[in-house]
Parts: C-alpha cells; structure tokens; sequence
C-alpha cells in the first residue's frame, strides 16, 4: 500500500514543485549541458556524413538553447547574463545554408531527367557550404563554452518568467499576425512560435494554461501553424535560390528547365500563402472559454 502511495506521490511533488519553484540553478546547468551535448553529438555525425536529417538535427538543438536562452535572459538583472555564443550562431548560420540548398536540390531533382548541367552546379554549391561548416564545427571548442555558458547559469528561473515570456511572444505573435503579410514578417513570426513552442515543454506543467496562443487553443494546433509557415518559408528560400541562378550564366535547356521549376513554384508559393493567410488567427479573435474561431468584423 506505501509503495502505491509513494509511487502516486513523487509525480505529484515533482509536478508541485516545478509548478512553484520553476527550475534551481543545478536543473538550469544540466539544461544546457544536455542541449549543448546534443549539438556537438550531432556535429560529430556532421563531420562524418553531412546527412540532410542530422544538419536538421543540429538546428533543432540550436533553436531549443536559444529559446531557452532567451527565457533565462528575460528581466535577468545580472552583469554577465547567459547568452548563445556569436560562434555557435555562425554554425547555425553555415548549417541553414547548406540545408537550404540540400532542400532545393531535393526539390528541383525531378524535373530533371538525369543528373547533370544545372544540377551539378547545385552539388558543388553543397560542398562548398559544407567546407564552411565542417571549418567552423572543427574550430568550435564545446566542452570550453560549455563551462562558460554554464558559469552565467542564473540561481533560478521561476514559473513567473516563463509566463511573462510566453505573455510577450504572444503578444508579439499577435503583432505580427496584425501587420501586413510579407516574407520578412512571417519569418519573424515563425521564431516566436519555435520560441513558444520549445519553452512550454520546459516546465511540467498543463500547457492549456498559456492557451489560446496565435489564435491556437492548444499545443498541436500551434505546431501544425508552424509546419505550414516552414512549408511556405522553405518555398519562398527556394524561388530565391532559382532567380539567383536565373541572373547567372545557364545553358537554354536549364533556363529552360528553371524557368518552369519557377513557374510551377510561384504557383505553389501563392497556394500556400493563402493556407498561411487562413491561419493568420490572432488570439482576440478566438473564444478563450471554447476555443472557437470568431468572426471577423
């Protein structure tokens, strides 16, 4: 009977004392630490085959120690506040323009019949991304930023924090949703919801609380917002990398090709950025009590 009670007890205690407390210095260096191994577990798979999954893989990792960061920074009154090291960024910078490009040449493959021309020139374009990355992973020390990221670990980060970071990226959310549609926007609308959505799992506590968030009444219908915006995103990456090329020098049967790649994409793109503009919900347009959409007036 004890072991029963014991065994409903501790989740509960657990659950109370996140709830209260939010998370202690030691759980915030162990946060970091795990994200930080994830990164350089991945970098090390990076170095060895520069999979399109595992450069994915590593840019996950990124963004969950940057919204975690941003989390740890918000009203920190500290003089050296924990922040994402500039050389870190870069690897993420490196990593998104090789994936872009791994992403492109997956994408334009088809329309050709055979592996050449064009193509080529996008396979090289991957290696020389790649070369940049591999540099800077083979230069990055993990275990020396680790330390000195962790040194900057607050004392603690309270559940307050975390709803009055959830409260701004809402609000920002909403913002954005308010202005005029444009690429650059929705861009920027898209980091708010990775940061969203990557802080709410930090703390064992009901989501339903911070909801309706981007019009959104839970978790899941947050994250598919987010799928369709990086649908479009990666679209609109796409159309830019084509008319980059476009401008340059080309045979007449890859311009060819291209010009109707871009043709079949443009159409592809204005599709989905109704399917974007249906979702554009801000939160004051949704019944908070049942979760259902109003109407607009």
């Amino acid at each position: 009977m004890f072991a029963y009670v014991k065994k409903l007890f501790i989740p509960l205690f657990v659950l109370l004392r996140n709830t209260v407390i939010g998370m202690k210095r030691k759980r915030i260096k162990r946060f970091i630490e795990k994200r930080m191994k994830c990164i350089e577990k991945y970098a090390i798979l990076i170095m060895y085959s520069g999979d399109k999954e595992v450069i994915h893989q590593l840019r996950i990792q990124f963004k969950k120690l940057r919204a975690f960061v941003r989390l740890v920074r918000l009203g920190s009154s500290a003089k050296k506040k924990l922040k994402v090291p500039s050389k870190l960024k870069k690897i993420y910078q490196y990593s998104g323009s090789v994936r872009d490009l791994q992403i492109y040449y997956d994408h334009i493959i088809p329309f050709y019949k055979k592996k050449d021309g064009y193509t080529y020139q996008v396979l090289r374009q991957i290696a020389e991304a790649k070369s940049i990355l591999l540099i800077a992973l083979k230069q990055f020390r993990f275990h020396r930023i680790l330390k000195h990221m962790t040194k900057r670990a607050p004392d603690r980060l309270s559940k307050k924090r975390i709803d009055r970071f959830i409260h701004q990226k809402s609000g920002a959310i909403d913002r954005l949703i308010g202005t005029k549609v444009q690429d650059t926007q929705l861009h920027a609308l898209k980091k708010h919801l990775k940061d969203v959505s990557y802080s709410l799992k930090i703390f064992h506590i009901p989501l339903q609380n911070y909801f309706p968030i981007a019009g959104k009444a839970n978790i899941a219908e947050l994250n598919q917002f987010s799928d369709i915006l990086n649908d479009y995103l990666d679209c609109v990456v796409g159309i830019n990398l084509l008319s980059t090329a476009l401008a340059g020098k080309l045979s007449a049967r890859d311009r060819g090709v291209m010009k109707g790649i871009k043709k079949s994409w443009r159409s592809k793109k204005a599709k989905g950025l109704v399917l974007v503009k249906d979702n554009l919900l801000p939160t004051s347009l949704r019944d908070i009590g049942t979760g259902v959409k109003k109407k607009r007036k």
